[in-house]
């Protein structure tokens, strides 16, 4: 199956008949509902620019009607952006996993914190030391 991509208008006006502050949330969940229905997805994902796009006047809100590119993958998950914006990935998916670091050095790094942990308290003397220096002065 290829890539499928449509552009659809989605009317949101019945939101203004909820509750104020849950506005949004129901818009998010009838663009997810519409993409499903229309697409025939298992998935849908919503853009961080359709997101900005509905929550710029507030939760309160929403726009009245959206118009959205609707891209399905091979795997059935539906991607919905907003017309005209360009598709972009969160940056929190792009970065890599550190590697897991072996045991010994797990242990290494445990053993550490305590000896730094006897020099900040006596540094922390000093300081105190040298605070009532200042005092006395």
């Amino acid at each position: 199956m290829a890539n499928l991509q449509s552009v659809y208008t989605i009317p949101l006006g019945h939101i203004y008949k909820e509750s104020r502050s849950k506005r949004a949330r129901i818009a998010i969940r009838d663009l997810k509902a519409y993409a499903r229905r229309h697409m025939k997805a298992s998935k849908v994902y919503i853009g961080m620019a359709l997101n900005e796009f509905i929550m710029r006047d507030s939760m309160n809100t929403p726009p009245r009607s959206v118009k959205v590119n609707a891209i399905k993958d091979e795997a059935g998950v539906v991607r919905l952006d907003l017309f005209g914006a360009e598709a972009k990935k969160p940056e929190h998916e792009a970065k890599p996993r550190p590697a897991k670091k072996p045991e010994s050095a797990k242990k290494e790094e445990a053993e550490k914190p305590k000896e730094e942990k006897a020099l900040s308290e006596a540094e922390k003397q000093a300081r105190k030391e040298a605070l009532k220096a200042d005092i006395k002065k």
